[in-house]
């Protein structure tokens, strides 16, 4: 069984994604910050990452988002990290995903992008693994 972590404030998305990928036989772990996030990671048994682009209020840059993105990946660098944003930033998008990230989705999110870019990420996981 597959663990996805999600790390987001809003507790409502933590918990519509619990849902979502508890349908697909995924198990879900929490965190509203990155700080919480990251030692989550650290305590290992995590898959794969979905993360907020922003966290503090009335924050909409991403600039956290980023940092938290490029602090897992020098921790995890093979980790699949999925990317959600309320504000968009094109060139930002663009950036991450060219830096390893699996995707950059827009909230709300398609349900089905989103199943398949997970299923699609733990299934590339699994290969390298074993490779």
């Amino acid at each position: 069984m597959s663990h996805i972590l999600v790390i987001d404030d809003n507790r409502a998305v933590a918990t519509a994604l619990d849902v979502l990928f508890h349908l697909e036989g995924w198990r879900t772990l929490s965190a509203t910050t990155p700080d919480e996030g990251l030692a989550l990671i650290a305590r290992g048994g995590v898959d794969l990452v979905v993360q907020d682009m922003n966290f503090g209020t009335d924050t909409t840059s991403g600039e956290e988002g980023i940092a938290l993105f490029r602090r897992i990946r020098e921790r995890e660098p093979d980790m699949p990290v999925i990317l959600l944003t309320a504000w968009t930033h094109l060139a930002q998008a663009v950036e991450l995903v060219k830096a390893g990230a699996a995707d950059y989705l827009a909230k709300p999110w398609a349900d089905a992008r989103l199943v398949a870019t997970v299923r699609n990420s733990l299934a590339l996981g699994d290969a390298s693994r074993r490779a």
